[in-house]
């Protein structure tokens, strides 16, 4: 078999293809942030087609850190209002969803699941439609649980739309 010498652009071209790939998977798998042993990863929802409805949140947040956090706002552009609740279920079975005021406690060296049928951000009066393959933009904002006066940390990440039907979000 005949061998071709690689000449100096097409080995340049090889390095600048395979970085730009590099650089999209990340982009493509992280969709999240870190800062202060918090990190935001695997946020979405599901696309709501009409604008004025309320979307649901869900993501997965670690601390590796040695201080306890609280989420207490995630803050978009996208919906006219957020806030952090809880789905419950009464003694007679009926779900209702309960807000949580103080937020949302991530211990230290923990990881906490905002998901479905429990803890979940709720966005209020969708500005506009939200379409599978979307990235909803969103800054989670903690406080330190235990110590005052400190600033609150803003992360600023993105929610994945996902389809409405019933797929499983297994795939990120």
């Amino acid at each position: 078999m005949k061998r071709f010498p690689v000449t100096a652009a097409l080995a340049k071209f090889r390095l600048i293809v395979s970085v730009l790939l590099l650089i999209a998977a990340g982009k493509a798998v992280a969709h999240g942030a870190s800062e202060a042993g918090l990190t935001i990863s695997h946020a979405w929802t599901r696309s709501v087609p009409v604008a004025g409805l309320n979307g649901a949140g869900y993501v997965t947040i670690s601390n590796s850190g040695e201080q306890a956090y609280r989420l207490v706002a995630v803050e978009t552009e996208v919906a006219a209002q957020t806030s952090l609740h809880e789905s419950v279920t009464s003694e007679a079975g009926m779900m209702s969803m309960k807000p949580l005021p103080e937020g949302v406690l991530i211990p230290p060296g923990a990881t906490v699941e905002l998901a479905p049928g429990a803890v979940h951000i709720m966005f209020m009066k969708l500005v506009s439609p939200t379409t599978a393959g979307e990235r909803l933009p969103a800054t989670f904002v903690f406080e330190p649980s235990e110590v005052s006066g400190q600033t609150p940390i803003r992360l600023d990440s993105w929610f994945a739309v996902q389809p409405v039907s019933g797929e499983s979000h297994a795939h990120h």
